[in-house]
């Protein structure tokens, strides 16, 4: 397979991945996505990460409701800062695949620099927050913290969903970084002011 550097793992090319990408069903805009390139050199695992890309993002029960949407994506923007993953951060901050994606980049989002303590988010809000930082920092979600996210939606299989969002992308977020997945020409590093978080 042809590759290109850089990162720890040579990503294809656009052409190859789109070749491998295109023979497991993934579309061919993948290829543009540098991490989608580096995922690629095993079929299998980009196969699944598209899938769950498609699956949760796309058609999740969190992705049917508008205010779960919110909450979804304020708690991937968050899983970026607290982890200190410039890479998520820019492609849910400013992507340029899936742009239509519901519920991207909430009018609040700047927000999650400051968490919980943002005055401009409300309850709902506020316990995302508390969770994602329990996730990154704890490995897991407290029994007060997920009984207060049960409040704020509508079901059982939205607080599994939401729950399971910010673990995987915890997870990808380690993935991202320990392959020092580089960023898209036309993205920015910690958009929009390049200020990004500190002692991470």
């Amino acid at each position: 397979m042809s590759a290109v550097t850089p990162g720890l793992v040579p990503m294809l090319s656009v052409e190859e991945g789109a070749r491998v990408g295109g023979a497991i069903g993934m579309r061919p805009e993948m290829a543009n996505i540098h991490f989608y390139r580096v995922l690629l050199n095993s079929p299998h695992v980009g196969l699944v990460e598209n899938h769950i890309n498609d699956e949760i993002l796309w058609k999740g029960l969190l992705a049917k409701r508008p205010e779960a949407n919110r909450y979804r994506e304020l708690a991937i923007m968050r899983v970026g800062w607290v982890s200190g993953c410039e890479y998520m951060w820019a492609h849910h901050y400013a992507p340029t695949v899936d742009k239509e994606l519901p519920g991207h980049r909430p009018d609040n989002v700047m927000g999650v620099r400051e968490g919980a303590s943002y005055a401009g988010f409300d309850e709902g809000e506020k316990t995302v927050m508390t969770a994602v930082d329990e996730m990154v920092k704890q490995g897991r979600v407290s029994a007060d913290t997920v009984t207060k996210l049960r409040s704020h939606l509508e079901s059982d299989g939205e607080l599994v969903e939401l729950v399971w969002v910010i673990a995987v992308w915890n997870g990808l977020s380690s993935i991202m970084k320990s392959l020092e997945t580089p960023l898209e020409p036309g993205y920015e590093a910690w958009a929009p002011d390049g200020v990004g978080p500190t002692g991470v």
